[in-house]
């Protein structure tokens, strides 16, 4: 596997498990002051990867952009629209695609950490999913298959 940096929350359950993906594993707990920590994460690691992960509430699904919206606002006033995310096209074993997105506090760290991928002006890729337990293994053997790399 990669270099990668894993975000998660502080609610999602199965912390203890993600430390077979990653040594990094950042825990947002108060999101305006946790992503200026996670901004010089950012700027002084050597990431090839930054994964986002939340709980899924049905299926385990690959989110495939981050948009400048939260709740009925924008994230940023003059931000960029959306920021695409990196996942495989067609999915892989029992994690679908999603193609919609959510306006939600997933969202709003999705668009927050791609805007500072941004305006790093990096090749990390960033990617983001909803996880159910029993698919933290099958994203394990997508990080480490031949299709990631």
């Amino acid at each position: 596997m990669k270099n990668i940096l894993i975000y998660t929350f502080r609610t999602f359950p199965w912390q203890e498990e993600l430390k077979s993906l990653s040594k990094e594993i950042f825990v947002f707990k108060n999101f305006k002051k946790d992503i200026h920590i996670f901004k010089k994460k950012i700027e002084t690691g050597n990431y090839d990867l930054i994964l986002g992960i939340a709980k899924a509430n049905k299926k385990s699904v690959f989110e495939t952009k981050g948009v400048n919206r939260f709740n009925k606002g924008h994230i940023e006033k003059d931000g960029i629209e959306n920021f695409p995310l990196y996942f495989p096209i067609n999915g892989y074993e029992s994690i679908d695609i999603n193609h919609k997105y959510t306006t939600s506090f997933c969202n709003w760290s999705i668009y927050k950490v791609g805007d500072l991928i941004y305006k790093k002006n990096c090749n990390i890729k960033h990617m983001f999913i909803h996880i159910l337990e029993d698919d933290i293994s099958v994203l394990k053997g997508y990080l480490t298959s031949e299709q990631y790399k």
